[in-house]
């Protein structure tokens, strides 16, 4: 009798023990990417964090700094690296804010995950969220820059739900939480999208419905062929809040009228809206790419078609 009773408390300080430092590896492994009311959730219910990989709806973020080897080229080290942590300091504060999971840095560029390790019904609308809120704080950022005789940083952010495939991910040696698969990679192509429309926030159609048309202002960009893949994607640009709409009514109005116009192949037309949003907004990318496109095809309509195709990442 008393031999079982030895063996069965030293069965509960094994698991006591155990479990102890399963969880604190589990803590030390996440209090960098999420927030700490986060990771006690995850400790809480660690069926919240699939090991070997799991499929799940999610929402990708992905940002970078536009134009960051200029200001490579032109700061010391100690300065370049001082800004780089500041300014991913501020957007890392920005989306555990908002419950996001920071997935990785990959120099001045972020990924952020939403909706993992712990599930968020609402993934696409934090992510947006996010999104709004860094250029908020992007401004505070600028602030400081401006201050210090130094040039405003501008960001690209480009936002996509879908199926993902997420865990821990890596080595015996070493690991990442981490999501992968098609629906990740076409949020970075979403991102990368901004220099080419001139846009700051992308996001996809899938992000899209998931949103509230009642708390985010958006606009159709266009159906957009990304390399490597067959089906064209509708892209959208994330405005702003709804109650913050009629502030850019001026130059909405007129683009919007400009695109249906254009699909309808009134290239004359549409290039007239196009100019008075862009009388309205002179700094509009996605009006003045269209009012260039519709020149072109004002002299070769035979060369339209609706579709943007990418032939480069």
């Amino acid at each position: 009798l008393i031999l079982t009773l030895l063996c069965y408390v030293s069965s509960l300080l094994y698991r006591y023990f155990t479990e102890g430092r399963e969880k604190l590896i589990l803590k030390r492994a996440f209090e960098t990417y999420v927030p700490p009311d986060v990771v006690q959730q995850v400790l809480d219910n660690s069926d919240a964090l699939s090991l070997g990989g799991d499929k799940r709806f999610l929402t990708v973020l992905f940002s970078d700094i536009r134009g960051f080897t200029t200001y490579s080229e032109v700061l010391d080290p100690q300065e370049l690296v001082r800004l780089l942590n500041f300014y991913l300091s501020a957007m890392s504060d920005v989306i555990f804010n908002n419950r996001g999971t920071i997935d990785k840095f990959i120099g001045d560029a972020i990924m952020a995950i939403f909706g993992a390790p712990v599930p968020q019904p609402d993934s696409a609308a934090q992510a947006c969220r996010t999104a709004l809120d860094m250029l908020r704080e992007l401004e505070k950022v600028n602030e400081r820059q401006r201050t210090e005789g130094h040039p405003p940083l501008s960001i690209g952010i480009g936002i996509n739900s879908g199926e993902m495939t997420v865990g821990n991910i890596g080595s015996n040696r070493r690991f990442d939480y981490t999501v992968i698969g098609d629906a990740v990679n076409l949020g970075s192509r979403l991102e990368g999208l901004n220099k080419y429309f001139k846009t700051t926030i992308l996001v996809s159609e899938s992000t899209k419905d998931k949103c509230s048309d009642a708390e985010f202002l958006f606009r159709e960009i266009a159906p957009v062929q990304v390399k490597g893949k067959d089906r064209p994607v509708m892209v959208y640009e994330l405005l702003t809040e709804q109650k913050a709409a009629a502030s850019m009514t001026a130059w909405l109005e007129p683009y919007s009228a400009g695109l249906s116009l254009y699909k309808e192949k009134r290239f004359a037309e549409a290039a007239a809206c196009f100019q008075q949003s862009l009388a309205a907004n002179p700094n509009d990318g996605p009006s003045a790419y269209y009012l260039a496109l519709c020149h072109d095809l004002k002299e070769r309509p035979e060369q339209f078609n609706a579709v943007v195709v990418m032939d480069a990442k």
